[in-house]
C-alpha cells in the first residue's frame, strides 16, 4: 500500500472518529437534559389561555408554534390543566417547560408571570371547570378532553367529543360504510367539513 492510501485511509479514520465523539456528546447532552428536567419539582398552572414569551417581560414576543391541523401558526398557550417544571427564573418572570399534557411537552416552553403558579384565593367556577375537564380525560382521553374545554375540532380527537363541541352549528352528517370501515362527513354551518374514520377525527376541510 502506497504513503498516499495509507494517509488517505488515516483522515478518513480520524473523520469517522470525530463524527463518533460529536454523536457521543450529543447524546450525553441530552441525556443530562432530560435527566435535570426528570429531577424539577412540577407545579400546577393557576389561570386560563396564559401567552408563552419568548422572554422574561410583557415586551417580548410570545411564543408561536406549528398548528398541526394547517399551515400556520398559532399563539402557545397554557391553562389550569397543565403541569410544568421551571427552567429559569427572573424577578417576577418564570421560564417553564409543559410536562403534563404530555403531547405538549416539545413545543411548549417560555416565559409566564411567577403568579401563574402561585396558589390563588379559592374560585368555585374554576373548580367546576377543573372537575368537568377531569372526567372528561377519563372519558375521552386528554386530546379530547383538550377540544372540548377549548370548544376547538382537532384532528386526532374521539368522534364522541364533537357533540360536545357548540360551535360551528352543525348541519348534518353523512355516513358511507365500505369495506375498510366506517366513514362519516360532519357538516357544519359556514362550509367546514370533518372526516372521521372508525370513531376518529382525521381530517378538517374549510
Amino acid at each position: 500500500m502506497g504513503k498516499s492510501n495509507i494517509k488517505f485511509l488515516a483522515i478518513v479514520l480520524n473523520m469517522i472518529v470525530g463524527v463518533l465523539l460529536l454523536v457521543s456528546c450529543v447524546s450525553n447532552t441530552n441525556s443530562e437534559v432530560l435527566k435535570k428536567e426528570s429531577s424539577l419539582e412540577t407545579h400546577k398552572i393557576y389561570g386560563a389561555s396564559i401567552q408563552l414569551k419568548t422572554g422574561p417581560g410583557v415586551t417580548y414576543e410570545g411564543v408561536f408554534i406549528n398548528d398541526k391541523d394547517s399551515s400556520s401558526k398559532k399563539p402557545a398557550k397554557i391553562n389550569y390543566t397543565c403541569k410544568v417544571v421551571i427552567l429559569e427564573e427572573s424577578a417576577d418572570w418564570i421560564k417553564v417547560c409543559v410536562v403534563e399534557p404530555e403531547y405538549l411537552r416539545e413545543d411548549y416552553t417560555g416565559w409566564i408571570p411567577r403568579k401563574h403558579i402561585e396558589i390563588p384565593p379559592e374560585d368555585p367556577k374554576m373548580n367546576e371547570v377543573l372537575k368537568i375537564y377531569e372526567a372528561n380525560v377519563k372519558a375521552y382521553g386528554e386530546i379530547t378532553a383538550g377540544c372540548i374545554r377549548d370548544q376547538e375540532i382537532r384532528v386526532g380527537m374521539k368522534e364522541e367529543g364533537l357533540k360536545l363541541i357548540n360551535k360551528p352549528v352543525l348541519k348534518r352528517v353523512n355516513r358511507t360504510e365500505t369495506m375498510y370501515g366506517v366513514r362519516k362527513q360532519y357538516v357544519y354551518y359556514g362550509n367546514m367539513y370533518v372526516y372521521v374514520d372508525d370513531g376518529i377525527v382525521t381530517a378538517i376541510q374549510s
